[in-house]
């Protein structure tokens, strides 16, 4: 290889480095954390009942983006910061199918905010192929274990469409991107 091949080579790393930087920034910042507390509103109408429970496990993005935007910050390799990227992205996964086995288990509406993190996780930022995929799997697998582990449970019925939904929004933002 020519060394004005690997100075291009090396500027576009350096360039995919910094964008996948400051989407993740972006993201943890003016995402997860207003619509974390946006959906409270939700959790008041649909979990009365849970929500000062509902509040604190919500409150856990607050922390997560905190620690996430600061360590991002400070990585200088594209796969350090994805690894932070993709642990930012299985806190707001988790915390939503936390959310939703308390709300209801896997026939409650509350898995469609997995879709959500699908659809930003996969459009939005700029990760490599393995990442992207590796961070698809991080948001539906607990759900989806979830599921099968409280299978004798009534509302396999309203599973399956739930899935149906699920899988499509992760071939969109598959093909999307």
């Amino acid at each position: 290889m020519e060394p004005s091949e690997q100075k291009i080579l090396e500027l576009r790393r350096r360039e995919r480095t910094k964008e996948l930087r400051y989407f993740i920034l972006i993201s943890s910042s003016w995402l997860s954390l207003p619509l974390f507390s946006l959906f409270v509103i939700a959790d008041y109408f649909y979990a009365r009942d849970k929500l000062l429970l509902f509040i604190c496990i919500r409150a856990v993005i607050f922390p997560s983006c905190l620690l996430v935007n600061t360590a991002v910050k400070r990585c200088r390799s594209l796969f350090a910061i994805q690894a932070w990227g993709a642990f930012y992205v299985f806190i707001n996964a988790i915390l939503i199918t936390v959310l939703t086995f308390l709300a209801g288990g896997k026939v409650s509406a509350y898995y469609a905010g997995l879709n959500l993190c699908a659809i930003s996780a996969g459009s939005f930022i700029p990760w490599t192929s393995a990442f992207l995929a590796g961070n698809i799997a991080l948001i539906y697998a607990p759900f989806f274990c979830l599921s099968f582990l409280s299978w004798v449970k009534p509302g396999n019925h309203i599973f399956f469409p739930n899935s149906f939904f699920i899988v499509s929004t992760g071939i969109i933002t598959l093909v999307v991107r």
